[in-house]
């Protein structure tokens, strides 16, 4: 397929690589190998880099993938969540360079990847929506996208550089990036070639005005591998784990085994609707986590063995015994 029938599509990503080591890609398309066949990329003073081209999608898509590193058979793929590229329909040529980062095991990211911070201590209030890379409406876009969950809601996450379009290390006039896809931030601007290459980071802005800026050297944008290819080209810049806020979370929480939750409503060893009461009393004292005993079911042989909470016998069943039969039956 020509690149005139579809979207050249160029990965391009830094690893550094022993002897006798090679970067694959594998993903959900036939042309990176339908999860089954591995595709090999091209090695260049530390950058590999892979180009194929896919029929324009009618619809909105989406392309999973995962590099891994093969060396004499052994095959090590990268530990953390799939790679996505999502693309809205599009139609003629369309060129887009993919920059990405290998993806390594980070403990910091996989506890603020967890439910409790995404969903309740960050959660976000904007509606769950995937940003499609939308056909460019200029001749030149960059797409920016990075996966930052340890920022409150009301904190705005800023990319800025050295070029105009990045507000020349402003972070008033920087590019204020999407959180509809908590954790993943996402934002796409309109770009000259001629600032290519240009350097950048991000920052969180407080409501204050206050900046948190990323200690971390400054990331380096390299020009275009094909700068006159016919028709418009998108050049995505993914980042993985960023987090300019280095203070780790604190948090004041109560810890309780739902036994011991007892009210004037309860049968005497607690019940789920106790869970509610002691939501109200965490609220009275600032208190923002609450931490329980396993409440899974352990209903097993029927004797004291069955009272141990981590005697499990179902990951998704929950116990009966602390059901409340009043708020179940007719009154």
């Amino acid at each position: 397929m020509s690149q005139k029938e579809g979207i050249n599509l160029h990965f391009r990503i830094s690893y550094h690589s022993q002897y006798g080591q090679n970067l694959m890609v594998c993903g959900s398309i036939p042309e990176l190998g339908n999860w089954e066949n591995l595709v090999p990329l091209t090695y260049q003073n530390d950058i590999w880099d892979l180009e194929v081209t896919i029929p324009n999608p009618k619809e909105n898509t989406t392309i999973k993938y995962k590099y891994l590193v093969e060396s004499q058979g052994d095959r090590s793929w990268e530990p953390e969540k799939d790679h996505v590229l999502n693309l809205a329909p599009s139609t003629g040529p369309l060129t887009i360079e993919i920059v990405d980062t290998y993806r390594w095991q980070d403990p910091v990211m996989d506890a603020y990847t967890r439910s409790a911070f995404v969903d309740v201590i960050n959660r976000r209030d904007s509606p769950k929506q995937v940003n499609y890379i939308q056909p460019p409406e200029s001749s030149f876009e960059v797409y920016f996208s990075c996966l930052v969950p340890h920022i409150k809601s009301e904190n705005k996450l800023i990319v800025v550089g050295s070029c105009v379009e990045l507000g020349n290390w402003d972070p008033k006039k920087g590019v204020e990036l999407k959180d509809n896809e908590f954790p993943l931030f996402t934002a796409t601007c309109a770009f000259s070639k001629t600032s290519l290459p240009f350097e950048y980071k991000y920052c969180i802005v407080k409501p204050d005005g206050n900046v948190i800026w990323d200690i971390n050297e400054n990331i380096r944008c390299a020009p275009l591998s094909n700068p006159e290819a016919p028709g418009k080209t998108i050049l995505c810049l993914n980042q993985y784990f960023i987090n300019p806020d280095k203070a780790l979370y604190h948090g004041f929480g109560i810890y309780a085994p739902l036994f011991s939750l007892r009210s004037n409503d309860s049968c005497g060893i607690g019940q789920y609707t106790d869970i509610k009461k002691l939501v109200d009393v965490c609220n009275k004292i600032g208190a923002s986590l609450i931490q329980l005993l396993p409440i899974n079911d352990t209903t097993d042989r029927g004797d004291w063995a069955d009272s141990y909470p981590y005697r499990q016998v179902s990951c998704f069943a929950l116990h009966p015994i602390y059901i409340n039969l009043l708020e179940i039956t007719p009154n």
